[in-house]
């Protein structure tokens, strides 16, 4: 394969059809008016900006300061077909590897869909943290408070069951007598290529605590969002200090960053991309799972059946260097997002590759060694 033909195979458009739960059904007003012919129209995305979310959004914050992540983006090029619609696994992917990576996709498909249809930028798309059952995300724009539970499966029969467990979060959540405006539940079903992939959607009512939509919340879900970001990258000290920092805040103290790395310490191992007069930092990945993480040495006996056309694929994911400044000059609140959705750009590094660029600073790409 070459570098055009797998930039190729990411940017193909794919549609997964959308249907309405029966036992919790879509309302019909201003607020779902994106999405109410979803279940005519489906789902459209391409591979690349599935990537480029669950890349993003399925990180998990560092535990220590050289808390290395692993790399999702990385592994579901391996483990999706992108070159046939509808999407599925590839045929040699075998069904105990599919389960489990069932909920990262879910999750990438929720993000990616309320990023799109809801227009909620990436920094206010983050999970609400809290100890037993509870939405997964929140969200917000122009206004509009929305909460989301992502749901991923295999297997099409469970989908129903799926939505009725979100039902049961909803009803377990604290009452706080307030309803917002978007309470939605998001199932994906992606599987092999004998069956036709499938979302649901269900928007039950209940009531739900204030917490996630609190004073500064926007700043503490800013901060954990870049906290995922760098960690992608493979900044770890930092975003473990940006984890650190707000840990306190649902428990009523103040968010103060304390943030003790600097730039060059930061960047010392860094690969850079270069678009126009933007710098990227970053590091190019070639495998899933960090050589000399702990935390994920069980991993290690998992095998991803690695594409033999793509097995010396490298995967980058980097944040803009003006971004980066603002976070360790503790400005993190005056970033600018860019007005762009999701968009490619071509790029020039031996032979030409396409990187995705996001509005919150964020890129990936994806090259041939």
């Amino acid at each position: 394969m070459t570098q055009t033909e797998l930039d190729r195979l990411l940017d193909i458009q794919h549609n997964i059809p959308v249907e309405f739960a029966e036992q919790a059904p879509i309302p019909n007003n201003t607020s779902y008016t994106p999405i109410l012919n979803l279940n005519a129209s489906g789902f459209n995305f391409t591979g690349r900006e599935l990537l480029h979310t669950i890349g993003s959004k399925t990180t998990s914050l560092p535990i220590n300061q050289r808390d290395e992540a692993i790399q999702s983006a990385y592994y579901f090029v391996h483990l999706l077909d992108f070159e046939n619609d509808p999407l599925h696994y590839k045929v040699e992917v075998e069904s105990d590897l599919q389960t489990p990576r069932s909920q990262e996709l879910g999750i990438g498909i929720m993000c990616l869909f309320a990023y799109k249809y809801f227009n909620i930028s990436w920094d206010k798309l983050e999970p609400i943290p809290g100890p037993g059952l509870r939405f997964d995300y929140r969200g917000e724009f122009n206004n509009t408070k929305c909460i989301f539970e992502a749901k991923g499966t295999k297997y099409l029969a469970k989908q129903s069951s799926q939505i009725n467990h979100g039902i049961e979060k909803k009803e377990a959540h604290h009452a706080n007598n307030e309803n917002y405006d978007i309470e939605l539940i998001i199932s994906t079903c992606v599987g092999s290529a004998q069956v036709t992939p499938r979302i649901v959607l269900g928007d039950p009512k209940f009531e739900f605590g204030n917490y996630a939509f609190a004073k500064d919340s926007n700043y503490f879900f800013r901060i954990r969002h870049y906290c995922r970001q760098l960690q992608a990258c493979g900044f770890s000290k930092l975003a473990w200090y940006l984890n650190n920092s707000v840990q306190g805040y649902f428990k009523g103290k103040e968010i103060e960053l304390n943030i003790r790395t600097n730039k060059s310490e930061t960047i010392s191992f860094a690969d850079t991309i270069e678009i126009g007069n933007s710098v990227y930092f970053g590091k190019w990945f070639k495998n899933w799972i960090p050589e000399k993480s702990k935390r994920y040495e069980r991993l290690k006996k998992f095998e991803i059946p690695l594409d033999t056309k793509i097995e010396s694929l490298q995967l980058f994911q980097g944040i803009r260097e003006d971004v980066l400044d603002l976070i360790l000059s503790k400005n993190i609140s005056e970033i600018e997002f860019s007005s762009k959705n999701l968009s490619l750009e071509s790029l020039k590094r031996n032979n030409t590759f396409n990187a995705m660029l996001g509005q919150d600073g964020s890129i990936s790409a994806f090259k041939l060694d």
